[in-house]
C-alpha cells in the first residue's frame, strides 16, 4: 500500500511562499524608501551647492528652494503612487512651509491667504480678477503679494483644463515661477533659467544606487 503523500495543491496553500511574499514586499518597501532618502539628500546638496553659488542675485535662494520642493514632492508622488490632487495640495503646502520659513510669518497667514483664495476662485476664468483682488488687499505685505503670485502661476498651470501631463505641467509651473521673480528686472531671468539648467542636470546625475 501506498503511503499518502500531499498533493501539490496543498502545498501550493502552505504558508511558507506567503510569508516569504511578505518578506520580499518588505524588502522591496525598504529599499525604495532607502532611494528615496539617497535622493532626497543627493537634491539637499544640489540645492545648498546653488544656493551658496549664486548667494549674490536677489531672489535666488528662494527659487532654489523651490526647485529642491518640487522635485522632493515629484519624487515622493512617484514612490507613493499619489494622484494629481494629492500632488496639487503637497505643492501648495510646500510653498506655505517655504514661505513661513523663509520670511518668518506664520504659517497661518498664507493658509489663511489660499483659503481666500479658494473661495473665490469659482472657475478657472476668475483667476486674474482674483489675483489682483487679493494683491490689492494685502498691499502692505510683500510676502503676501508673493504668495498670491505664486497662487496666480499655479493656478494658471494646474487648474486650468488642459491634458497636460505632471511632467509638463512641473516645467510650466517652473517657467511661471521665473516669469514671476524676474518680472521688476531682478534678478534676470537669464539667471534664473541658468540655475534651473544647472539644477537639472546635476538632479539627473543620480545618487550611487542602494545595494
Amino acid at each position: 500500500m501506498m503511503l499518502y503523500k500531499k498533493s501539490s495543491h496543498t502545498d501550493d496553500h502552505s504558508p511558507v511562499p506567503s510569508l516569504r511574499s511578505e518578506e520580499n514586499l518588505d524588502a522591496a518597501y525598504e529599499k525604495e524608501q532607502l532611494k528615496m532618502h539617497e535622493k532626497t539628500e543627493h537634491i539637499m546638496a544640489i540645492s545648498e551647492h546653488l544656493k551658496d553659488r549664486y548667494k549674490n542675485y536677489e531672489e535666488a535662494g528662494y527659487f532654489i528652494d523651490f526647485l529642491r520642493a518640487l522635485e522632493n514632492v515629484l519624487l515622493s508622488a512617484q514612490v507613493n503612487n499619489w494622484d494629481i490632487r494629492r500632488i496639487e495640495q503637497e505643492l501648495i503646502e510646500s510653498e506655505i512651509y517655504l514661505m513661513a520659513t523663509n520670511f518668518g510669518i506664520d504659517e497661518k497667514v498664507f493658509h489663511a491667504i489660499y483659503d481666500d483664495f479658494q473661495s473665490l476662485f469659482t472657475d478657472a476664468t476668475k483667476v486674474e480678477h482674483v489675483t489682483q483682488k487679493l494683491l490689492a488687499e494685502y498691499g502692505d505685505c510683500e510676502e503676501c503679494r508673493a504668495f498670491i503670485r505664486f497662487l496666480h502661476d499655479f493656478a494658471i498651470v494646474f487648474l486650468h483644463p488642459n491634458g497636460n501631463g505632471f511632467e509638463e505641467k512641473k516645467e510650466n509651473m517652473v517657467r511661471a515661477r521665473m516669469g514671476s521673480l524676474s518680472a521688476d528686472g531682478v534678478p534676470d531671468l537669464h539667471i534664473l533659467e541658468t540655475i534651473y539648467q544647472e539644477f537639472s542636470e546635476l538632479v539627473e546625475k543620480r545618487p550611487q544606487k542602494a545595494q
